[in-house]
């Protein structure tokens, strides 16, 4: 699920949603937007919040044709 999707379905606000990972605002707002990507550490922790309904995996673009990358 992608996050933006994930954040609109539970009715979070971003900002809080920012402060629950330890992020700022603005560097969050583009990871929503998929502008940015997250480091492997914020997307693991954006991950176990979710409780896996968005993946690290998901959050980094990593698919079967990209470098295998060790979460």
């Amino acid at each position: 699920m992608r996050l933006k999707d994930y954040l609109h379905f539970k009715e979070i606000d971003i900002t809080e949603f920012a402060k629950m990972v330890g992020s700022s605002l603005p560097h969050m707002n583009l990871i929503v937007r998929e502008k940015r990507r997250p480091s492997i550490k914020l997307a693991q922790k954006i991950q176990k919040i979710t409780n896996g309904e968005v993946t690290a995996m998901e959050l980094l673009r990593i698919n079967d044709k990209d470098e295998e990358c060790s979460l």
